[in-house]
């Protein structure tokens, strides 16, 4: 078994999401991103051009809305040198995506289809943010990890301040700083130390 499959002892900051009245642990793009070219990561190859497909709108049947769909290959080089390809497909329309962001669906459908790929590749135990319809404003940052068996996670504050001066945080700052540090360090704070 690659080491890249093993969920014990990874850590992947996760974020919890609500989607249709359900809570749901998924992870960040960039997130697995990382984790990926710690790994062995090559490269994603595309495995055909990008496809425009008219769907009947889930809304309104009689009306027909445009589906991007991309497939991807993440290629990935083992302990031994040999190179393997995971497979990803991804889909983006204006029903399945926030609308500024479906304005730029064929490059979401690309994205989606690489986060697929590399959960196959890493064998994570969850979604990717990319998924779902969502905003961060939507989301639960929590500082957790792929392993089931993982300890208390640490929730980012609605309103987070420094722990050190006590300036106030904006939301990004306070989940970089929890996922880099484990604490709440403002930038001028980390920089002076």
């Amino acid at each position: 078994m690659e080491e890249r499959t093993r969920r014990e002892n990874r850590s992947l900051p996760s974020i919890q999401i609500r989607t249709r009245g359900q809570v749901q642990q998924v992870y960040r793009y960039r997130d697995v991103l990382n984790l990926a070219y710690q790994y062995g990561l090559v490269a994603f190859e595309q495995a055909a051009p990008i496809q425009v497909v008219m769907v009947p709108s889930q809304r309104d049947p009689e009306r027909m809305v445009p589906m991007f769909i991309s497939e991807v290959y993440a290629i990935f080089r083992n302990a031994d040198g040999s190179l393997v390809r995971f497979h990803g497909v991804g889909d983006c329309s204006y029903e399945n995506a926030q609308p500024n962001v479906a304005a730029a669906g064929p490059r979401m459908a690309h994205t989606r289809a690489k986060a697929r790929a590399l959960a196959d590749a890493l064998n994570l135990d969850a979604n990717l943010s990319e998924e779902f319809d969502l905003s961060d404003e939507g989301a639960t940052v929590a500082a957790d990890s792929v392993s089931r068996g993982s300890g208390a996670s640490k929730q980012v504050p609605a309103e987070p301040r420094c722990s050190r001066c006590g300036s106030p945080m904006s939301q990004r700052s306070a989940e970089y700083s929890m996922r880099i540090r484990g604490d709440l360090v403002c930038y001028r704070c980390a920089k002076g130390s």
